[in-house]
């Protein structure tokens, strides 16, 4: 018995090592932010009468990119210089490297030749079959199928719509009870507290509209004019009344906590209203 302590010990101390271990990696997880960065540019500086949509597509560029615990993790996408998303750890390149082509299979060649030769002399006897089959096989065959599932497929959508249309007056004593008040209370708490956790922190958006008529014009600075108070110091836009122009550049950057992440989809999943509303929509569908 005595024999039998240190070990134990050894084991416990161990375990205790391992149980830290997994402890310490959990809280870097959770409390260490990813930070990102992004940013868009539309070069349009000479104002133009008419619009030109090909050449707006070819001055679009942009990128994102984003970096955890001081750069171990790191990645983005760049467009149009490298569409691919790419993750990196260290100096490895986890996803969005470069597929090697398919090297062509050399080898039994004469296999095949001779088996290619067997072949030819199976294929005459089956070429009265194979007339029938691809006689099954035409093209107005293929239209007809294909007629068929979209006929198929709109009548599963009219059965559902049909469906919820006539369970209505179930919905709407739903939304009108006090349940669904209280999960929609909770439920839009949670996702404001996302949207503020996920936000940049710091955004801009610089540069030159016009949208070739000055009625059109103004109604976009008139929505910019109503979001004032969340634009303020962020967005300043020149209008061009008369003529065509996109000529904006916008940066953004920001850091995501993950805990908090998973904190409002663990509040969202385990209360017991959102729960229930949902199991009442489900049973009316």
């Amino acid at each position: 018995m005595i024999a039998v302590l240190p070990v134990l010990k050894i084991i416990g101390s161990v375990l205790l090592w391992v149980l830290a271990i997994v402890v310490a990696l959990l809280l870097i997880v959770l409390f260490v932010p990813v930070c990102y960065r992004c940013a868009g540019v539309s070069e349009d500086p000479e104002p133009h009468e008419d619009p030109d949509l090909d050449k707006v597509k070819e001055n679009l560029s942009g990128y994102f990119s984003f970096s955890w615990l001081f750069g171990f993790v790191r990645g983005g996408i760049s467009y149009p210089d490298d569409p691919a998303f790419k993750v990196k750890i260290l100096w490895f390149t986890v996803t969005g490297r470069n597929k090697p082509g398919k090297k062509k299979k050399t080898k039994n060649k004469n296999v095949r030749r001779t088996s290619s030769k067997k072949s030819t002399e199976t294929e005459n006897g089956a070429d009265a079959e194979n007339k029938s089959e691809t006689s099954d096989t035409s093209p107005e065959s293929e239209h007809k199928s294909l007629f068929g599932n979209i006929i198929s497929k709109l009548q599963c959508i009219y059965d559902k719509i049909k469906k919820v249309f006539a369970n209505t007056g179930y919905y709407v004593g739903i939304i009108q009870s006090d349940e669904f008040k209280s999960a929609f209370a909770k439920a839009g708490k949670q996702i404001v507290r996302l949207i503020r956790a996920v936000a940049p922190r710091k955004w801009s958006v610089n540069g030159t509209v016009g949208a070739g008529d000055p009625e059109k014009t103004g109604k976009i600075m008139g929505i910019t004019g109503m979001a004032y108070p969340l634009v303020l110091n962020h967005v300043n836009i020149r209008p061009e009344f008369m003529n065509y122009q996109m000529d904006i550049k916008a940066a953004a950057k920001g850091r995501i906590m993950i805990f908090t992440v998973v904190a409002v989809a663990m509040t969202i999943y385990f209360d017991k209203d959102i729960k229930k509303i949902i199991r009442m929509f489900k049973k009316g569908a």
